[in-house]
């Protein structure tokens, strides 16, 4: 019995020693950083940019990316009135002026939702606020 437990310690120490059971925190972070969060959030910031230019600034203030996933933009708006404002500059091809601008974000379709809207920072209502 004492020679199989010697006989597993060294079969399990030999196969610890082999790999690596640590990396760095630094590394790992910074692989997925690259690999996955820089580019959504290149994407995203080029939507955001050609949403800011072709909305009307009191609509804006109103609007809220919740989702961005298969080409499918989710945009929370705070009120009904905000919501038929913005379906009516939809259907005038607000869809296609964004594409045109951010082809690489492979946008086909917005879909608006009524939701509650946090407010963006550096917004209106949060610099009243202070």
């Amino acid at each position: 019995m004492d020679e199989w437990n010697n006989a597993r310690l060294r079969r399990v120490t030999k196969q610890r020693c082999g790999r690596n059971s640590y990396q760095r925190l630094g590394e790992t972070l910074g692989k997925f950083i690259h690999k996955s969060v820089l580019p959504q959030q290149e994407r995203f910031s080029s939507l955001g940019a050609a949403w800011a230019e072709l909305l009307p600034a009191e609509l804006l203030d109103h609007t809220n990316f919740a989702n961005l996933r298969r080409g499918k933009l989710t945009v929370q708006v705070d009120s009904a009135a905000h919501l038929f404002e913005l379906k009516l500059i939809l259907a005038e091809g607000l869809l296609d002026e964004i594409q045109g601008r951010c082809p690489h974000a492979n946008l086909r379709e917005i879909k608006l939702q009524l939701g509650d809207r946090r407010p963006r920072k550096g917004s209106a209502e949060e610099q009243e606020k202070e």
